[in-house]
């Protein structure tokens, strides 16, 4: 089956039809607990901490980049005034995490499964498919210090971002760090 950067979720409803932000969060939480082996499980740890292991498997490929980069490339320093910037930019979804490269911050970006194969951008980690990646649950969008949030949180079921978009932003920042050395 070959994957697609932004899957429609409207192709199940209603021409036209227009989702509620409630059942939205409701199909990405159906969509992201089937990376696990128990939905309950997984429900029941984003109730109690806000987060839940899941593993990317054949949904997604989970890239982290180091909040640093981010940073840079949009010109904000932290993960709430870079959100808008993201949100702009990247067409998927993105959430942060304190501690993700040891003690440094990083953001992880959700893309296609086909973007592991070819991803190789200085900066970043591809989580390899075997791999467990701490996922907020799909309504926490507000920053946690306790825990990984959803600077841009998913807009539906499948809804990934294009690895084009997300390489752009990183050189971007190459070339503006690169400014500023001449």
């Amino acid at each position: 089956m070959k994957d697609r950067a932004r899957p429609s979720v409207r192709s199940a409803h209603a021409p036209g039809a227009e989702r509620t932000p409630q059942a939205r969060r409701h199909d990405v939480a159906e969509w992201l607990t089937s990376a696990t082996p128990s939905s309950s499980q997984t429900r029941a740890q984003w109730a109690t901490s806000g987060a839940a292991w899941l593993r990317p498997s054949t949904l997604f490929t989970a890239v982290i980049v180091r909040a640093d980069l981010i940073h840079g490339a949009v010109c904000k320093p932290d993960p709430g005034q870079s959100a808008p910037a993201l949100a702009a930019v990247l067409d998927g979804p993105v959430f942060y995490r304190l501690n993700e490269f040891g003690p440094e911050a990083g953001y992880t970006v959700l893309l296609p499964t086909s973007a592991s194969r070819v991803w190789r951008v200085r900066g970043t980690v591809v989580v390899p498919q075997v791999a467990l990646v701490l996922v907020p649950a799909p309504d926490r969008c507000e920053l946690a210090e306790d825990g990984p949030w959803w600077v841009v949180p998913p807009d539906g079921a499948g809804t990934l971002c294009t690895p084009a978009l997300l390489a752009s932003l990183l050189a971007r920042w190459t070339a503006l760090e690169g400014d500023s050395r001449a």
